[in-house]
């Protein structure tokens, strides 16, 4: 039922750029193309993984309500963008990564696909869906502004997502307003042609030397005996390039984290976000931050599901006692660790269509 999305079919669009569809099918549902922001990938749509039977992405709610989902990683991917630069395309075809070609190719040549595939396995009418996110919404507002999709009007429900992304711009994004840094980094002959936020990747020294120096309050900061972690460099980084539009509580718990998944039956005392939980017999202990409550009801000590949690120490071993405040709450069936799945989500930007989008 959760099977992630698998690869259909890609193509070479405008400037040679690879393009890929993704599907999790639903033969004869309404198909809903799926466009993520600029820099991500189509995964966006296909985290957080579920647990306890219970769907938790965009991608796996729309399957469960009988939707046909399709996923696009369009010229805006991280994905597309690390592929063009594996094949050494030419700085000329560099010029092919803006909004302009997404919205007038990308974007029709993918819902052709779609609107083809659907009537072949008999969808009952023509209707289509598109969800666009951040970027992608930017794409699809820009395809519909200037008539790319005029024959497909009657047919399509459209929903844009974090369309207005910024309600508050940032005091970097503020400053950099100021000057032209990106125009001038654009025309120069030497400027690399992607900016990656990536722990680790070289940005124009420019940019490199505003992103250190610039007092900014809204940033992970290294502990003491903790360096930055990989997902915390990654945020601070598409952060300075992009704005905070969530705050991060909000988001869902494995976005930022290394977690400890812990799948427990027998469950009769509902522990709170916070709390520290102990296996009795390892002696493992964990921060808790969501309890996911899957079959069984607590009061009747019958409660099944996972808990996710914060390694603090050891290891959890299946069938020992859980603690937590001196109480035994469940019974541990197994321990997974999961990496924290920002680091999956976001990826280079081609320096021309982060100026477009800028």
């Amino acid at each position: 039922m959760f099977d992630p999305p698998h690869r259909v079919v890609s193509w070479r669009s405008t400037g040679g750029v690879e393009l890929v569809l993704y599907r999790k099918p639903n033969p004869g549902g309404v198909p809903v193309l799926l466009l993520h922001g600029a820099s991500a990938r189509h995964e966006t749509f296909t985290l957080p993984r579920p647990f306890a039977g219970a769907a938790r992405s965009l991608t796996d709610w729309l399957h469960e309500r009988g939707f046909d989902p399709w996923l696009l990683d369009w010229r805006g991917s991280a994905r597309v963008v690390d592929e063009a630069r594996s094949r050494g395309l030419s700085r000329e075809a560099w010029q092919s990564f803006d909004l302009d070609r997404a919205s007038a190719c990308d974007l029709d040549e993918a819902l052709g696909e779609v609107a083809r595939t659907a009537a072949r396995d008999g969808a009952r009418d023509a209707a289509l869906g598109i969800v666009g996110h951040c970027m992608g919404a930017a794409v699809v507002a820009q395809a519909i502004a200037q008539g790319t999709l005029d024959r497909r009007l009657p047919e399509l429900r459209v929903c844009l997502l974090t369309l207005g992304l910024f309600y508050e711009a940032p005091a970097e994004s503020q400053l950099r307003s100021q000057d032209p840094l990106l125009e001038r980094l654009l025309g120069s002959p030497e400027a690399r042609v992607e900016i990656d936020p990536r722990p680790g990747a070289a940005w124009p020294s420019e940019l490199a030397a505003l992103y250190e120096n610039l007092p900014v309050t809204a940033r992970h900061r290294a502990a003491e005996a903790a360096p930055l972690s990989t997902a915390e460099q990654l945020c601070n980084r598409v952060s300075f390039l992009y704005g905070r539009p969530y705050l991060e509580g909000n988001l869902f718990s494995t976005l930022h984290h290394d977690v400890v998944a812990l799948t427990f039956a027998r469950g009769r005392a509902e522990p709170t976000p916070g709390d520290v939980v102990r296996g009795v017999r390892s002696g493992a202990q964990a921060r808790l931050i969501e309890v996911i409550r899957g079959a069984g009801e607590w009061a009747c000590a019958d409660c099944s599901g996972v808990l996710l949690a914060i390694p603090v120490g050891g290891t959890f071993k299946p069938g020992e006692e859980i603690d937590s405040r001196g109480r035994r709450i469940a019974t541990c069936v197994e321990s997974e660790a999961i990496e924290a799945e920002l680091p999956a989500q976001f990826g280079a930007i081609p320096l021309r269509l982060y100026v477009h989008a800028w």
